[in-house]
């Protein structure tokens, strides 16, 4: 195969990649892409929840910790 056809190639490739993700962007209604988006949101909320009461626990964990080594007042 010759330097010509493996570009060639290449470029047929990258063609057919962004026919198909452009297809499947045009495949969803407005509504479906809102859908999405809501999921999308929801699951970031999850994250940022879940993280800030694992960070919350770690820290009253860490509190105790210091208030049982006599040293925090408490």
């Amino acid at each position: 195969m010759t330097m010509i056809d493996q570009k060639i190639q290449g470029v047929a490739n990258i063609s057919t990649l962004s026919g198909a993700a452009i297809a499947g962007f045009g495949a969803f209604t407005l509504t479906q892409w809102l859908a999405i988006g809501g999921f999308i949101l929801a699951l970031a909320g999850f994250g940022v929840n879940l993280w800030h009461k694992v960070a919350t626990y770690r820290l009253q964990r860490r509190e105790l910790q210091l208030k049982l080594s006599g040293k925090l007042p408490g």
